[in-house]
């Protein structure tokens, strides 16, 4: 096995928190495999932190009347909370924010100066949309209209949805300004170009010799390449973003997914100036290994734009690119913007790190789609981790604890369990080794399963009166199993793994991998307590409780997505102008307010999903946009007589207010 090897996980956009979805494709099976590394004696680095410049993002903030860099310091640090709370370890986690991280601008602006001087960037005259009633350009996200391939409406300036291709603004048909509405025009302006197409026989070569990559991304960007490469516009037309060093575009920056890559190597170079290390061993050094752990939405970026561009300076191309595939939940396309999501935060407050770090390894092949289900979820724990795995445990280390004077006893360990031991180390090194994560865990299950079996066969309550020296050899020998259970879990669930690995009466935590092949040591031990806690009806039915009214709704509501109404239809909802009078927390709930309404003719108790978004002080004296003419629901025992209309992604509503500054806006206004 290669000496040094960097591991990277795909950048988080700091638009919004982590969900499941993340964390099963990208940073779970990161960790796992830097862990192992680690066990290994591998000089391995774990790199990661948050992608913060970008449109998302500058629309995101203008939408919210906030500063992008407010956006990016408040999600920068819930992401970096919620990868702690689930033992996600990193050697270095930044960011690429200009505002808090300037060593990133000189790395991203070092490296297209050497693209530059080796002849891979040119300048060209593109057409691009611009709005005359904002009196700006639209690049990427600030434009939506329809797609021309597939005819979707609500396709952005650089994506659609629907049919998965990337788009420019300009293809887009009866385009509009996110921020206004108005239709812009077309205009013509400078921008600069990478020769991705100059790589296209590099990148073809490089990619056929990676047999041994997962199936899901060697063949996809293949087929990409194979289709012809263009060249790759890397300018966007806002102020938000890595500054470009060159005459004549003061007024643009970087498009995000050239300066977001980058960052890898830019926390590779912090993390080494920390350390004593020469960045440079690791980025330009083919003794190095470099592993990409992505999301199965930017294997073009990592495989084909990303290689090109480190092919352009002469720097190390990834080894291996590992990329994850998605999540569903309950048998549906996730979706932060209806909630029908599973937010990092929320599980934590309900569950164990390691019950979710099991579940998604357990489930499914990281190379195929998978679906978190809550029932599915509680299955699972209750009859593998704590009947199997936890039950061998407790049932092993109670025993010793009771007959033997509360410590595992001397005794010769049986050669079926040697047999099984090796064999499950084997098994889960070689498929660690080849990034087969869920087969790696099953070797471990498998060895507790087998444990729970020789103790049943051997029936040491039986033999502990017959024959004591016979029964010390099977407790031994279980313990045995205990103890390499506990090295093989632990790169999985190092919190359980440490638990286990005290039980047995040892120091630390498990740190070497090949100590699961060595004997287990006579020493006094703690009183047994059960690794893991079982999951009850009421945990889930509390856990299902955060979810929109069930799955049968969203799906209604996900059929119905693209049905139209009459405008007869329309004109009966009734949405008018209200004035927050009176606001307060509903007790027992973390996101309702109270709120009493103004709207003309009559005042209304209104309850939102808004905090702590927004405090009862903040939103008090507000004019907000009310749907009246909804009928009334309880709500945390409240009878809420009307909607609150706001827009929300990835779990943080904005109001919708009203411009007062040509005139001023009465409660009771009707909106139309």
């Amino acid at each position: 096995m290669t000496d040094r090897v960097l591991v990277t996980t795909a950048l988080a956009y700091t638009n919004g928190p982590l969900h499941i979805g993340h964390v099963r494709s990208t940073y779970l099976p990161a960790d796992v495999y830097t862990r192992f590394l680690k066990m290994r004696g591998v000089d391995a680095v774990h790199i990661g932190g948050t992608d913060n410049h970008g449109v998302p993002i500058a629309l995101q903030a203008e939408l919210e009347g906030k500063r992008p860099e407010d956006i990016v310091k408040k999600y920068h640090r819930e992401i970096e909370r919620d990868l702690e709370g689930l033992n996600i370890e990193f050697d270095e986690f930044s960011c690429t924010c200009k505002e808090f991280n300037p060593e990133h601008v000189k790395m991203t602006q070092w490296f297209f100066e050497k693209l530059y001087e080796n002849g891979y960037i040119y300048e060209k005259e593109v057409e691009q949309l611009y709005c005359p009633n904002c009196e700006r350009p639209l690049p990427d996200r600030y434009v939506e209209g329809v797609c021309p391939y597939c005819g979707a409406e609500g396709a952005r300036g650089d994506h659609c949805e629907a049919c998965g291709r990337y788009l420019e603004p300009v293809e887009l048909e009866e385009p509009r300004c996110v921020v206004c509405g108005e239709k812009p025009e077309v205009r013509r302006t400078k921008h600069l170009f990478f020769k991705l197409s100059e790589f296209e026989d590099d990148l073809k070569e490089w990619l056929e010799s990676k047999e041994d990559w997962p199936k899901n991304v060697r063949n996809y960007a293949l087929n990409w390449v194979k289709e012809g490469l263009k060249d790759w516009d890397i300018v966007r037309d806002i102020d938000w973003g890595v500054p470009i060093p060159l005459e004549g575009y003061e007024d643009k920056v970087f498009y995000v997914w050239f300066d977001a890559p980058i960052g890898y190597v830019t926390f590779t170079k912090q993390y080494c100036e920390r350390e004593g290390k020469d960045w440079r061993d690791y980025w330009f050094n083919d003794d190095t290994k470099i592993v990409h752990f992505i999301g199965k939405d930017i294997v073009v970026h990592h495989a084909i734009f990303w290689p090109a561009m480190l092919m352009g300076i002469g720097a190390t191309l990834p080894d291996v690119i590992v990329a994850g595939e998605y999540l569903t939940l309950e048998g549906e396309k996730m979706s932060t913007s209806r909630g029908w999501v599973v937010w990092v935060k929320d599980f934590l407050e309900m569950f164990p790190a390691d019950l979710l770090r099991y579940y998604l390894i357990a489930v499914s092949p990281l190379t195929r789609d998978a679906d978190f289900s809550w029932d599915d979820f509680q299955a699972r724990v209750n009859n593998e981790l704590v009947a199997d795995l936890g039950n061998f445990v407790h049932r092993t280390l109670t025993f010793a604890y009771r007959y033997f004077d509360g410590e595992i006893p001397e005794g010769n360990t049986d050669e079926e369990v040697e047999e099984a031991i090796e064999d499950a180390h084997r098994k889960a090194t070689e498929a660690l080794e080849s990034f087969r994560f869920r087969d790696a865990l099953n070797a471990v299950m498998e060895l507790a399963r087998f444990g729970n079996e020789y103790f049943q066969r051997h029936e040491p309550w039986k033999l502990i009166d017959e024959d004591e020296d016979r029964c010390a050899d099977v407790i031994h020998s279980c313990a045995r199993m205990v103890k390499a259970i506990a090295v093989m879990l632990a790169p999985f669930l190092p919190e359980s793994a440490e638990a286990i690995w005290k039980g047995l009466g040892l120091e630390g935590k498990p740190e070497d991998w090949d100590e699961a092949l060595e004997d287990v040591e006579t020493r006094p031990i703690p009183r047994p307590k059960p690794v893991f806690p079982r999951v009850e009806d009421e945990d889930i039915e509390r856990a299902k409780a955060l979810l929109p009214e069930g799955e049968e709704e969203v799906s209604e509501e996900r059929s119905e997505e693209k049905e139209t109404i009459s405008f007869e239809e329309f004109q009966k909802i009734d949405m008018r102008v209200g004035e927050v009078v009176e606001a307060e927390r509903i007790e027992g709930s973390d996101k309702l307010l109270k709120l009493k309404v103004d709207i003309g003719d009559d005042t209304r108790t209104i309850v939102s999903g808004i905090y702590p978004t927004y405090k009862p002080d903040e939103i008090k004296g507000k004019k907000v946009i009310i749907l009246t003419n909804i009928e009334p629901r309880k709500i945390f025992g409240v009878e809420s007589q009307g909607m609150l209309l706001a827009v929300g992604d990835e779990g943080e509503p904005a109001i919708l207010t009203v411009d007062e500054s040509k005139r001023e806006v009465k409660p009771g206004e009707r909106v139309r």
